[in-house]
């Protein structure tokens, strides 16, 4: 998941698109629910940091990661 996410600021259009569709799909949801994290909050962070471009998207995505870890 974790790669998921930082290719939502990758080069590769293909990589970024995939990425969106795996939040899209919610294929997250089994996993961070493993965890007790809340898989709306993450998709909701996920869209709000496409919204975004370059060093910005980077830097929220980087916080969703660390929003992860910090569980």
């Amino acid at each position: 998941m974790n790669r998921a996410i930082l290719d939502l600021f990758a080069r590769d259009e293909d990589k970024r698109i995939d990425a969106v569709e795996f939040f899209a799909n919610e294929n997250h949801n089994e996993l961070v629910e493993k965890f007790g994290i809340d898989a709306d909050e993450i998709k909701r962070m996920v869209f709000s940091a496409i919204k975004h471009e370059g060093i910005r998207r980077e830097k929220m995505a980087r916080n969703i990661i660390r929003h992860l870890v910090g569980y």
